[in-house]
């Protein structure tokens, strides 16, 4: 081999490869944890605006929370007027009135133990599990 040759050879390239593969495994699923984070973040941020609504819903109306029946009178309570954009599909999706069920990013509303003219307890759908954040009026 000739010692004044220019390039790289077979083994420093070897090591170069292996060195961006460890960072690229360490990169890549730490990416995707810190995305749905922030997918999760806000679901959470759409929830505080559906919980605001509610409370100006209540404000409006002496005291009483909405029932579903009351559903629009909600929405223009809402930024824009509109239901909040699901942050996992990119789809503005009504919010849902009853138990916990739908898909990620979805926020909703379920029947406290006196009832929807009561009070409000709002839940969100997280990536893999419900959001630990429950919104009451207590």
């Amino acid at each position: 081999m000739r010692l004044d040759s220019k390039g790289f050879n077979l083994i420093e390239l070897m090591v170069v490869v292996a060195v961006l593969g460890v960072l690229f495994g360490i990169a890549i699923p730490n990416y995707y944890a810190m995305k749905a984070r922030v997918l999760e973040a806000e679901t959470v941020a759409n929830m505080y605006n559906f919980q605001i609504a509610i409370i100006h819903f209540s404000v409006e109306h002496q005291g009483f929370y909405p029932t579903p029946a009351d559903d629009p009178s909600i929405l223009a309570g809402m930024p824009g007027d509109l239901y909040p954009e699901n942050p996992f599909t990119n789809i503005r999706e009504p919010w849902v009135w009853g138990n916990l069920s739908g898909g990620p990013g979805t926020i909703g509303s379920s029947q406290p133990p006196g009832g929807y003219s009561s009070g409000y307890e709002i839940w969100g759908v997280g990536r893999a599990a419900p959001l630990t954040l429950e919104l009451r009026n207590n």
